[in-house]
């Protein structure tokens, strides 16, 4: 996998540690992986099945993905996801933990 800063994570292994993450964390964090001073949060929209059809994200520069601002993008990434969710009809909003 190319490395396009020192943040990069090309081994497999990595790789898949940091989806076992996500997966139970419910958000995937990119901090300055593939551009230096860019860093972003994303969240996937689900299927009443659980399956991930589309995901939501944001980016920006990563001063401001920091301690309470992070945690705020983060929420807000998190409950977008779930709006879209509930527009398709695949969960009710509140049934949902953010």
């Amino acid at each position: 996998m190319p490395r396009y800063t020192a943040f990069t994570k090309t081994r497999l292994e990595d790789v898949k540690q940091e989806l076992r993450e996500v997966a139970q964390r419910g958000y995937a964090l990119d901090s300055q992986e593939v551009e230096r001073g860019l860093s972003g949060v994303a969240a996937p929209v689900l299927a009443r099945d659980g399956r991930v059809i589309a995901a939501v994200g944001m980016t920006g520069p990563t001063v401001r993905f920091r301690g309470k601002e992070l945690a705020q993008k983060i929420a807000l990434t998190k409950d977008t996801a779930a709006k879209i969710a509930s527009c398709l009809g695949n969960y009710e909003a509140s049934s949902i933990e953010l």
